[in-house]
C-alpha cells in the first residue's frame, strides 16, 4: 500500500469532524436531542441517565448523517 493509500482514512476522519462541527450538523444535532428528549418514555424521568444517554447518542448520529 502507498502512502497516498495509508493517509486516506485520516484525511477522510479530519474532514468528516471538521464536517460534524458546521452548522448544519449542529442544528442537526439538537433537533435530534430534542426530538429524542420529547418522547413519551422520557418524559417520565427527563433527566435520568437513560434519557439523557439516548438523547446524546441521537445527537451525535444525526451529527454524523449530516457530515456524511
Amino acid at each position: 500500500m502507498d502512502p497516498v493509500e495509508r493517509a486516506l482514512p485520516g484525511y477522510r476522519g479530519s474532514a468528516l469532524c471538521r464536517l460534524g462541527r458546521t452548522e448544519g450538523a449542529e442544528t442537526a444535532a439538537r433537533r435530534a436531542y430534542r426530538t429524542e428528549r420529547n418522547r413519551l418514555w422520557c418524559k417520565d424521568n427527563p433527566n435520568g441517565t437513560d434519557a439523557i444517554t439516548a438523547a446524546s447518542k441521537a445527537a451525535d448520529e444525526a451529527r454524523e448523517r449530516t457530515a456524511r
